[in-house]
């Protein structure tokens, strides 16, 4: 009976030229014993091709090597507590902060979340604001903002998210906001700006905005439904104003053209 090769099954295949490397394998073998055999196998391979290595692995079932999935990390949680200090009225914030885009955080309708001077809090993913937010610094979103508080600014925000703006919003004589390009203040509330707006996109009112500050308008201020009080500064000679109640007070001053509705002089 012919000396059969030798074959390790799931480390080298030997004596075939070198040795040539098998994993995750099942043979098919047929019996175990006499013509089925994995000798005969082996000697069939040996005598009958050139390549007796390429011959075996024709009788061999290779598994596939299924790619392990990277792990996703959980989202880690975030509430007001875990950014911030209550001090026995408001939260204070501790840090400066960013919120991932996979986190919410929720203002309860009792809580006021304070960013204090030269701390920054940066949203990438949803706040709800059911409270209170002042804003005391710098306070910038690239996610949502829905609103169904107070939001009061004596700093910075920057939008280059959606703010969603359902109650109150007050910007102070300190405050700036930005809504940046391509992004969207929706407001069914009111807006009561001190300070300065400055809007390079859109504002779609159809609640009320009460200006006695400076609102720079280089977009599109849709106001169709909505009120617009100024008793100050409109700059609209690069933007848009649509339709809609505009009231412009004796001493307000409102530049550029509107389409639809003329302002009304009159407070």
């Amino acid at each position: 009976m012919p000396k059969p090769y030798l074959f390790n099954l799931g480390l080298n295949q030997k004596k075939f030229g070198g040795n040539h490397k098998i994993v995750g394998v099942s043979i098919n073998l047929g019996a175990t014993k006499g013509r089925g055999s994995s000798t005969r196998m082996f000697n069939y391979c040996t005598q009958h091709s050139s390549n007796p290595s390429l011959c075996i692995n024709e009788f061999i079932t290779i598994s596939p090597i299924e790619p392990t999935p990277t792990p996703i990390p959980p989202c880690p949680i975030i509430n007001i507590s875990t950014i911030a200090t209550f001090d026995g009225i408001s939260w204070i914030l501790n840090v400066n902060t960013t919120i991932l885009e996979c986190q919410t955080l929720t203002i309860d309708i009792t809580d006021t979340l304070v960013i204090i001077n030269n701390l920054t809090l940066i949203n990438n993913g949803t706040i709800i604001n059911n409270g209170t937010i002042n804003n005391g610094s710098a306070f910038f979103t690239t996610g949502t903002i829905t609103n169904n508080g107070t939001i009061t600014n004596n700093g910075t925000i920057t939008n280059n998210g959606t703010v969603n703006n359902n109650v109150t919003i007050i910007n102070n004589n300190t405050g700036i906001i930005n809504n940046e390009f391509f992004r969207i203040i929706n407001n069914i509330g009111t807006i009561n700006n001190i300070g300065t707006i400055n809007n390079v996109e859109t504002i779609n009112n159809v609640g009320t905005i009460n200006n006695v500050g400076t609102i720079n308008n280089d977009g599109t201020i849709g106001n169709q439904g909505g009120t617009i009080t100024n008793t100050n500064i409109i700059n609209n000679s690069n933007g848009t104003i649509n339709n809609g109640d505009i009231i412009n007070c004796a001493q307000g001053i409102i530049t550029g053209s509107i389409i639809g509705n003329p302002p009304t002089n009159s407070c």
